[in-house]
């Protein structure tokens, strides 16, 4: 039973490191983007599964914005490139979705997926100071 259950997750873990690029949206929104920046966004991983991606760039969000609540961090969607969820948007951001790597972009960066109405968090990739 204890090898079942393990086969089980090996396998449920391969299929969402699998699933994720083929879920990824490209809406066009980050056309002309230097190399550099291209490849640091394919780069990240998840800090909770670093073997799984963030997702790419087209599944990214600025959100310069925040709250700490409690001990809790809430990113606000700030970019306005097409992207599904609204500007304004407040996400909810999961300790464990924090990735600790160095930032690039000059902006706090969040990776969501799912529904537009009800995301879920990659990753979030704080600005310097954050």
């Amino acid at each position: 039973m204890v090898g079942g259950s393990f086969s089980l997750v090996v396998a449920c873990i391969s299929l969402c490191a699998l699933s994720g690029p083929l879920l990824a949206r490209d809406n066009g929104q980050w056309d002309g983007s230097d190399p550099e920046t291209r490849a640091w966004f394919r780069n990240l991983r998840q800090p909770d599964h670093p073997l799984v991606s963030c997702c790419g760039d087209a599944d990214a969000y600025f959100a310069d914005e925040y709250e700490i609540r409690e001990g809790r961090v809430f990113a606000r969607i700030t970019d306005n490139r097409g992207n599904s969820v609204p500007v304004g948007t407040m996400i909810e951001v999961p300790p464990h979705k924090v990735n600790k790597d160095p930032n690039i972009t000059g902006h706090i960066v969040i990776f969501l997926g799912g529904p537009p109405k009800e995301p879920f968090v990659y990753c979030y990739v704080p600005g310097s100071g954050t």
